[in-house]
């Protein structure tokens, strides 16, 4: 409706200037909203060059699902005030899959919920794998769901030995520890 209001305004004289603050309007209040909202002076969120690494390296490994440690919203709500946080700390996505080129078993649950995927039961399986005492239960976990990696960044772990369940690290830093799994018996 507007737009034909306009377009009427603008066949009669002095239309065209009136046409003209509008836009010029817009154009402004576009770009403060771009400045204050989209383009803040520091990032929300960041990869750490140590990260990165991790990512990279992973990428080169034989092809082989990747287990992560779950979208941690309480961790997420602390760093809120702290930018920029570490990307798995801002949001639920799948950059490892992406960065790493390697299938993930449980990432951005976000569109998994979008696509109608049902992801909760894995969910449920990481939560009770990483809470696990059960050496045994741990290890079928990660043999029946083909897991070749377990990619923790930060201090987070799971309650067992890593040695117990056939975990062999293959890489490490100040910020992200990768497992290959050997499923020898």
């Amino acid at each position: 409706m507007a737009g034909i209001y306009l377009g009427e305004w603008s066949e009669k004289k002095g239309g065209k200037v009136l046409i003209f603050l509008i836009g010029l309007i817009t154009l402004i209040t576009s770009m403060a909203t771009l400045y204050y909202h989209y383009l803040p002076s520091r990032p929300p969120a960041k990869i750490s060059n140590e990260e990165l690494e991790a990512l990279q390296f992973l990428s080169k490994q034989k092809k082989g699902i990747v287990l992560l440690y779950p979208f941690d919203k309480y961790a997420a709500k602390l760093a809120e005030n702290n930018p920029p946080r570490p990307l798995y700390l801002y949001d639920e996505t799948a950059y490892v899959a992406a960065f790493s080129k390697q299938p993930v078993f449980l990432e951005d649950t976000i569109n998994l919920n979008i696509t109608g995927y049902n992801w909760q039961e894995r969910l449920v399986q990481v939560n009770e794998f990483l809470k696990s005492t059960d050496s045994t239960k741990a290890k079928d976990f990660l043999v029946n769901n083909h897991i070749s990696y377990i990619y923790w960044t930060s201090n987070k772990k799971a309650e067992f030995d890593d040695k117990q369940l056939g975990l062999i690290k293959i890489f490490g830093n100040s910020q992200v520890n990768i497992f290959k799994v050997d499923f020898q018996p």
